[in-house]
């Protein structure tokens, strides 16, 4: 199962289960605020490392001769295999940040060395056209190091590894409920109306109201 299909079973049940909750019981149209912390991502993050990468990168440089035309030089092509480690997410109002170490062989390399080789940052936002929270992180590279004896060497070469994070887009729906009366039970429909998704400090922010049928 890949990082993402178990980030989008998991962020629907934590949506699913305010909604529930708030709709046992005495039925009424109310607010739902649903918080996810940055903490309950990195524990996600934590039971999923290391977690395994693979790709293609080619490093090319483009040089200028003059009157002899601009020149393209490969200098590799080739197919990347990895693991990611100490994933932490970091939220304030701004963006979704992400960070971690990263161990791996291109080109027919080892890298890897102390220190965050992972950094990326993202949003999260809701559609209204199809009732999704989606995320979208457009860049999270991998920029390789060598550690050669006490040294570290950073190479000019990011690697964009994002669509790891994308989760898919989670759809917001109704949802039944049961209450028991003195004759029997009843089923309400819970359709969550005005969903707005807010970035805190800390924390993002899921807030709706509930329109019963």
């Amino acid at each position: 199962m890949s990082i993402s299909e178990i980030y989008r079973r998991r962020w629907l049940a934590l949506i699913a289960l305010p909604i529930i909750c708030y709709g046992s019981g005495e039925v009424l149209a109310q607010d739902v605020d649903v918080r996810i912390y940055e903490s309950t991502l990195n524990e996600f993050v934590d039971e999923l490392q290391p977690v395994q990468f693979t790709g293609r990168y080619a490093f090319r440089t483009t040089i200028d001769l003059g009157p002899f035309g601009r020149h393209t030089i490969t200098w590799c092509d080739s197919g990347y295999a990895g693991t990611l480690d100490g994933l932490e997410f970091d939220i304030n109002s701004n963006r979704i940040a992400v960070e971690g170490d990263a161990a791996f062989s291109w080109c027919g390399v080892g890298f890897g060395a102390p220190g965050p080789e992972l950094t990326g940052t993202g949003d999260v936002t809701y559609n209204f056209a199809d009732s999704t929270v989606r995320f979208n992180f457009e860049a999270v590279n991998v920029q390789p190091t060598l550690h050669i004896f006490d040294s570290v060497i950073t190479l000019p070469i990011t690697i964009n590894i994002a669509s790891m994070f994308n989760v898919p887009p989670l759809r917001v729906g109704s949802t039944y409920v049961s209450f028991a009366t003195a004759e029997d039970s009843r089923y309400v429909r819970l359709t969550p109306i005005g969903v707005t998704v807010t970035k805190r400090n800390g924390y993002i922010q899921l807030t709706t109201n509930l329109a019963m049928q």
